[in-house]
């Protein structure tokens, strides 16, 4: 018998020198995409809509093996700390 696990990292994301909610989308579906190319997961805006400094997004893995998920997600969020056109300040990785 196999188990699934499903790992999701919640990130919230500073963004400096942004003006516009359009500077904003770009820099998101930019980053977005790059992970969907990058990294077999599923990864969505999900907080801070209207706000031109923060951006939550939501990174989502399945797998056989809880230890493979939250390396990939480790992964993902090491990649993102990485972007030099923001800071990673905080992200919570759960299991359901």
């Amino acid at each position: 018998m196999s188990t699934t696990h499903v790992g999701i990292a919640n990130v919230t994301i500073r963004l400096s020198a942004i003006d516009s909610l359009k500077g904003k989308r770009g820099i998101s579906k930019s980053l977005l995409g790059r992970i969907q190319n990058r990294y077999n997961v599923s990864i969505a805006e999900v907080r801070y809509m209207d706000s031109l400094d923060l951006l939550g997004v939501a990174v989502a893995a399945v797998g056989n093996s809880r230890k493979v998920v939250d390396a990939l997600l480790a992964e993902v969020v090491q990649f993102m700390e990485e972007d030099r056109r923001f800071e990673v300040e905080d992200y919570s990785t759960e299991f359901v």
